[in-house]
């Protein structure tokens, strides 16, 4: 146990990074937001298909509705769907789109808002399983403090920002300190 119950999380490493980074004192919100970023960078890689990525650019950017007719923008997220496989990611980006066409937001900035939304929702899922695991391998109060440092993180970003990330996937690297200027802000 002093290696810290995100060493026995059942997920992918990116995310036990995340889950160290909250456990930590040594990190603060923007380093745990840092790893949370980077871990949704990868998870978006791994799950979403490049043909469900164009094709919900297409509905926001209007290829084939140009009038920006809600109707039809639907109809083609509809369609969009098969699309998205397995993929929960995929889905909750279909989902979000089908949200956002309803408010009437199109746009490059819609297609951004839609992924980022589903990105924040996949961050916060993910969070809860960390936050789950943390109760059952260690006390409560760790667990909550994990939960406060994650939660607060997340909420933090902005679906815009994750969104460009997510449109342009560069898994970010998280760079290590190896200064003596650059350890732990006092």
């Amino acid at each position: 146990m002093s290696d810290g119950p995100y060493r026995s999380l059942p997920m992918r490493n990116v995310w036990k990074m995340v889950a160290k980074r909250g456990e930590e004192l040594a990190y603060n919100s923007d380093e745990v937001a840092e790893a949370t970023k980077r871990a949704v960078v990868s998870d978006w890689k791994n799950e979403v298909s490049h043909a469900l990525i164009k094709a919900l650019k297409n509905v926001f950017c209007l290829r084939e509705n140009s009038l920006a007719l809600p109707e039809v923008a639907l109809e083609q997220l509809e369609s969009a769907r098969v699309k998205a496989g397995g993929s929960v990611f995929g889905m909750n980006a279909v989902e979000w789109s089908i949200q956002l066409v309803h408010e009437g937001k199109f746009g490059m900035a819609g297609f951004l808002e839609a992924i980022g939304l589903a990105a924040k929702a996949r961050c916060f899922a993910n969070a809860r399983s960390i936050d789950e695991h943390y109760i059952r391998e260690a006390s409560e109060r760790k667990a909550s403090d994990v939960r406060e440092k994650l939660a607060g993180a997340i909420s933090a970003l902005k679906p815009q920002e994750l969104g460009s990330i997510l449109a342009n996937p560069r898994v970010p690297v998280l760079r290590k300190k190896d200064a003596i200027d650059e350890g732990v802000p006092l």
